[in-house]
């Protein structure tokens, strides 16, 4: 659960697209087309963080569509009938950010960033989302919980 500790959270995005033969996301569905979304996450009007999310464009066809109307990756999912998933995996680590990350964040070519790469599942074990997260290191707290 994300906790926004009293801030006004807000997302700028371009629309979704469809790649008919993409090169990665083979945890999706390999060689088959997918919807990809990218765009910045703010809070109280900060850019906290950089998104790009990657969905089965075979067996989920309607996100694009979706996305433009909710703005939420759940609430498009749950449009497209997934109305529970989980975090199979969640990929943690550090990079400098290159010129286009700092010019989008308003910080420095170089400051530190924070980048989860992650696959969420539907209860069959499907997966329904593939994303890729750079937080600005400066901005953002990461909790992580065991069970």
């Amino acid at each position: 659960m994300r906790q926004h500790h009293g801030r006004k959270p807000a997302r700028a995005h371009g629309p979704a697209q469809q790649i008919e033969k993409p090169r990665l996301h083979a945890d999706i569905e390999p060689g088959a087309p997918v919807h990809l979304w990218e765009g910045v996450s703010f809070a109280d009007g900060v850019p906290i963080a950089l998104f790009r999310s990657v969905f089965p464009a075979l067996r989920l066809p309607a996100p694009p569509e979706a996305l433009e109307v909710t703005h939420s990756a759940t609430a498009a999912l749950a449009q497209c009938g997934v109305h529970d998933y989980t975090r199979r995996w969640t990929r943690p680590s550090a990079e400098a950010a290159d010129a286009t990350q700092a010019l989008h964040l308003r910080f420095a070519r170089g400051a530190p960033l924070l980048r989860t790469v992650s696959l969420n599942q539907d209860p069959d074990g499907r997966p329904v989302e593939y994303g890729r997260i750079w937080f600005a290191g400066a901005r953002i707290q990461l909790r992580v919980d065991g069970d």
